[in-house]
Order: structure tokens, then sequence, then C-alpha cells
């Protein structure tokens, strides 16, 4: 069972235990101080995903993830840590319970590697987000075009793309 499948089963068991929420209680997910935690993908690929709300307008996300794998018989650990600054626009579309909108900003990563060292990387991101807030959830699809460099080698992708799955506390 993949990452993202897990993770949105247990989302939706969190929403089940919470307690049901009325009209009035509806909050937009989009305000300065917001805070939410779940699963999604950086410029060096996707682990554990966490997005702050600086305002209104600006918030900040990052990805951690740590990993191995065996390749000729040789381990290979590796640590990336991910981080962007979003310029979040206007929602598209608002509905009760229900928030499209979009951000653009600029990205950057770090992978420490047991077999290639160290790389760095730097992307633009462009996002669609859809909002539950009656659960509240936020699921982001994400354009992703990335330079990533290395000790070893050089990588330019126009055709990238990610996400982000995360529950909002508060």
């Amino acid at each position: 069972m993949s990452v993202l499948l897990r993770a949105a089963l247990g989302l939706m068991l969190i929403s089940l235990a919470a307690p049901e929420a009325s009209a009035q209680s509806y909050q937009s997910l989009r305000r300065g101080g917001n805070f939410g935690l779940g699963v999604g993908a950086g410029t060096y690929g996707g682990g554990l995903s966490a997005k702050y709300w600086l305002s209104d307008i600006a918030a900040v996300q990052g990805t951690i993830a740590g990993g191995g794998y065996i390749s000729d018989g040789e381990g290979n650990l590796r640590l990336t840590v991910n981080a962007d600054y979003l310029f979040e626009q206007p929602p598209l579309f608002e509905a009760e319970g229900l928030e499209i909108a979009w951000n653009i900003g600029p990205g950057a990563g770090l992978q420490i590697e047991s077999e290639n060292g160290i790389g760095i990387g730097l992307s633009g991101v462009a996002g669609l987000e859809f909002a539950l807030t009656v659960i509240p959830v936020e699921l982001v699809f994400e354009y992703r075009p990335y330079m990533q460099f290395g000790d070893e080698y050089f990588r330019l992708e126009f055709i990238s793309f990610g996400g982000q799955l995360r529950y909002f506390f508060g």
C-alpha cells in the first residue's frame, strides 16, 4: 500500500473521530498561523510534509525524508530536506466546506547521500490547492521544474510534478 494511500486512510479515520462541525464553524485553512502536517514531495523526493501560513497570502512548506537502498551489493543512505516559499493567490472557487486556490513560489532542496555526496536543488513551484474546510485537509497538485547539482551530476527537468496531502491543526 503506497504512503499516500495510507495517509489518506489515516486522515479519513481522524475526520470520522472529529466532532461534527456546524455551518458557522467552517474556517478557511488559508490564514496566518495555521499549521498542517502530512506527506508530500519536494525538490528531492518526498516524505513528511509540513506547511505553515505566515499570513493570509504567504506560506512556507517543507518535506524531510530519510532512507536507503542497496545497489551492486553496496548500501546507500540518504537524507533529504526541501523548503518552499509560497505566494498564495486568491481562491479560484469557494463553497461551503471547499476552497480551490493556487500558489506559486521558489523552492530549494538538500540531499545528503552516502554514495553520491551532497546535492543541492533549486525549483519553481506552481500548486493547485483543494482545501476541505470541514475536515480540515488540503490536497495539492504541483508543477515543479527543477535543477539539481551534486559532486558528480547535474540535472535539469522542466516536466516534473509532485503533491502534498496535509491535515491542519487549528
